[in-house]
């Protein structure tokens, strides 16, 4: 048996000053699909509710061999009015996504705490914030300050529209 005085496991061998072990570590990449140079790699995979509207708008005409074969679903779907309706829903879908995003940014403790908004009606009190036309190119400025601001006065009319009294 044989015992040691001092064994040292270090992966990278840092040193803990930060300046020089950021020139030793390599950044290696990770194996995946776009590392491996597969195809379709870089292809963002569609919703369902995006893959249902392209079924149903698919292609009219289908050609096979030296022919072409009519395709009757998407003209079925236009007259049935289910190409209509999965764009509706499509365009219902990105806004809820969007405003879901939105409130993550925040959080629900900002909404609640500072512009005083019940945490069951911050999904409401957004989307009548998205629903104003400015708010889109308030958003799109990335001015916090701006958006905080607007925010507050949107708040102030929120509660008033729905009767919700300020502590």
């Amino acid at each position: 048996m044989t015992a040691l005085k001092e064994v040292i496991l270090n992966l990278y061998n840092l040193s803990g000053n930060l300046i020089i072990d950021t020139k030793k570590v390599i950044n290696e990449d990770r194996v995946s699909a776009v590392s491996l140079n597969l195809p379709n790699a870089h292809v963002k995979l569609k919703a369902q509710t995006e893959r249902k509207l392209y079924e149903a708008d698919g292609q009219p005409y289908i050609q096979v061999g030296l022919g072409f074969v009519v395709n009757l679903n998407p003209i079925a779907n236009v007259i049935s009015g289910r190409t209509k309706m999965l764009k509706n829903r499509l365009a219902i879908e990105q806004v809820k996504d969007k405003n879901e995003i939105f409130k993550h940014h925040f959080g629900n403790s900002f909404f609640v705490e500072t512009l005083e908004i019940p945490l069951e009606k911050i999904d409401d009190f957004i989307l009548f914030c998205s629903l104003d036309d400015t708010f889109a190119t308030t958003v799109k400025t990335k001015n916090k300050l701006g958006l905080i601001k607007f925010l507050q006065e949107k708040s102030t009319e929120y509660q008033e529209l729905n009767y919700l009294e300020k502590n």
